[in-house]
């Protein structure tokens, strides 16, 4: 589903291009009464062009929201997974960095990287775990606190450095993401600009044709609206309500 500014323009621009294929008979038929023979079919094709030129801008509009919504969403589907990545790295730190400080106590915790507590967010949590890892295979823990216990330190670093490495191609994708749906913002944005100016003029040229060929009731409804840009004043009063 599109979003609501795009709908409300569509609506208001299959509006105006029904009014044009619709009545442009009676269009011709007043505009020639008033200003002679040949204005009537000059005036005929003027509303095809400008109904055809019309559709074109709203297609693309149209499409422009399709593809930045699809982004979003699959933006959203992205960070999820970010998330869920970095919650089991989050646990994993947590849980070796105390049965490490039970095992070889805090001196060692420290030298690993662990400083305050553990953060939650994910790109502070794959920093201090490649941190924690790198400082893992690069030193030798001390002996144990206490006599027959110990720790397999390569069980703990193993599944921890899967985690992190998970996690960064994770934080990358996010990354490339945003990316992708900020140029999407910026291409639908620019299609909305564009509809808005070639709306705003075919539908003041509709509605001053219909008032010339005495079609005021369909004039008026086919008035754009000096509020909201892009809408025809009866769809934007209907989407006030």
């Amino acid at each position: 589903m599109g979003s609501k500014m795009v709908i409300n323009r569509q609506k208001s621009s299959e509006a105006v291009q029904a009014v044009g294929r619709n009545h442009a008979d009676e269009i011709e038929k007043g505009v020639t009464a008033a200003y002679g023979p040949d204005a009537g079919p000059a005036v005929k094709l003027l509303i095809h062009n400008a109904v055809e030129i019309l559709k074109r801008d709203t297609v693309s509009m149209v499409s422009s929201d399709d593809e930045h919504l699809k982004e979003t969403a699959d933006d959203a589907s992205s960070i999820d997974e970010r998330d869920t990545f970095a919650q089991k790295a989050y646990e994993q730190l947590v849980d070796f960095r105390e049965t490490a400080k039970a095992v070889y106590g805090s001196e060692y915790v420290d030298t690993l990287g662990f400083k305050g507590s553990t953060p939650q967010d994910p790109v502070a949590i794959h920093r201090l775990g490649v941190l924690v890892t790198g400082n893992i295979s690069s030193s030798r823990p001390p002996e144990p606190r206490r006599a027959g216990v110990s720790l397999d330190i390569a069980q703990w670093s193993g599944p921890l450095g899967e985690s992190i490495r998970a996690l960064e191609k994770s934080l990358s994708h996010v990354a490339d993401e945003k990316r992708e749906a900020e140029s999407l913002l910026v291409a639908r944005n620019t299609a909305i600009e564009k509809y808005d100016r070639t709306f705003s003029k075919t539908a003041d040229l509709m509605s001053s044709l219909l008032s010339i060929a005495g079609k005021d009731e369909l004039a008026q409804r086919v008035r754009p609206s000096r509020r909201r840009s892009g809408q025809t004043a009866e769809v934007a009063n209907d989407a006030k309500e």
